[in-house]
């Protein structure tokens, strides 16, 4: 069996998977990542009033880790940036948010072009909820927030 041991699960009743777990000292470390990323989202429910996401999944992930408040899916929106920007704004001019988009290349660069634009229309955003985030899960290969529910798939 190596370093990790085999799980083996049914799909639809028919397939089965076998993959590989981590060994104990890995998921260990996983455990504790995710803890700590368990209160960042604690922290998000009481420091904003929304956050901004990319699409469906990062939502399911903020949610399945415990982040109750308002989320806004930019690109489920149908609507251009600068629609996507009147639309945010009008709604929480004069609150507090976080953007939690992708931490690749094109997601920095929305993320600043998203601060830059709501920052003119009064609309404040938390950028260190954002840098913990990253700081904690970018080490680990894990660059968009959908992929931090992954961690907590290896308990289930």
């Amino acid at each position: 069996m190596g370093n990790g041991r085999t799980v083996v699960q049914m799909i639809n009743g028919h397939d089965i998977v076998s993959c590989r777990l981590a060994p104990k000292k890995n998921i260990i470390k996983k455990h504790r990542l995710l803890e700590n990323i368990k209160r960042i989202i604690d922290d998000l429910n009481y420091d904003v009033d929304f956050i901004i996401v990319e699409g469906i999944h990062d939502e399911k992930a903020l949610r399945y880790l415990g982040y109750d408040g308002p989320i806004i899916r930019l690109c489920s929106s149908g609507l251009i940036i600068s629609r996507f920007i009147d639309k945010i704004s009008a709604k929480f001019q004069g609150k507090r948010g976080a953007i939690l988009v992708d931490f690749d290349k094109k997601g920095k660069q929305l993320n600043r072009q998203l601060i830059m634009k709501l920052s003119n229309r009064s609309v404040k955003i938390d950028q260190n909820i954002r840098r913990k985030l990253e700081d904690l899960i970018s080490p680990e290969g894990i660059y968009a927030i959908e992929g931090i529910s992954m961690l907590g798939k290896i308990y289930e």
